[in-house]
């Protein structure tokens, strides 16, 4: 006897109530496959900030040569800030070696006679501690100064001499004739072709050696 099927009516509630569950079922599904990507991303970002943190090369920390280098090439601005982040003595030491360096260079221009750069160059190393070099180099400086002044001085006297020696020589009366009695007055040439002495001149004469209008003078 064969059995016979049921009716459609009675299979429809089922369906329904299948699609039902599998439903309520699903948001939960794609809820935790969301939480999921999130989580991958999340730790890819952080392998990759790791890596970069862990590849990025560090900046080496300056030195005391480094500012010792520095105070050479004539970087003093480079060299103290970075001795003093070093420390307090670091900065000490690099500005006496400035201090130094500048006394150097001061003594070179002396020998050189360039008394402008040397002045320049004492200015600047008044900023620096005072060692015995710059206080000798200061004092050298200070000596060619005096030299210098002296030798000026000494120019300006010589030149109002030879004015007034022009303005006496200018204001001076001719010399008398020679008398008939006396002997001949040589005519040229030089005290040294003659061996006469104290004989007048014209203005001029070469033989009149300070201007009185008396040549070979004795």
């Amino acid at each position: 006897m064969t059995a016979s099927a049921p009716p459609r009516g009675k299979r429809r509630p089922r369906q329904w109530l299948l699609v039902a569950i599998a439903a309520i079922a699903m948001p939960g599904a794609l809820v935790g496959c969301g939480d999921d990507e999130s989580n991958d991303e999340s730790a890819a970002t952080n392998t990759v900030t790791t890596a970069t943190t862990a590849t990025a090369p560090t900046e080496p920390a300056q030195t005391l040569q480094d500012a010792r280098t520095a105070v050479d090439e004539d970087d003093y601005a480079t060299a103290v800030t970075i001795a003093t982040a070093i420390g307090v003595n670091e900065a000490n030491a690099i500005r006496r070696r400035i201090s130094n360096r500048i006394t150097r260079r001061i003594f070179a221009a002396l020998r050189a006679g360039n008394r402008g750069l040397a002045r320049s160059l004492v200015i600047e190393g008044k900023r620096y501690p005072t060692t015995q070099q710059s206080a000798r180099a200061r004092a050298s400086y200070k000596a060619a100064k005096a030299r210098a002044a002296a030798r000026a001085r000494q120019r300006r006297q010589e030149a109002v001499a030879r004015r007034r020696a022009r303005e006496q020589a200018e204001q001076a009366p001719p010399p008398p004739p020679p008398s008939a009695d006396s002997p001949d007055v040589p005519s040229g040439g030089t005290c040294a072709d003659t061996s006469m002495k104290d004989f007048p001149v014209p203005p001029g004469d070469p033989r009149d050696r300070d201007g009185d209008g008396i040549g070979c003078e004795s």
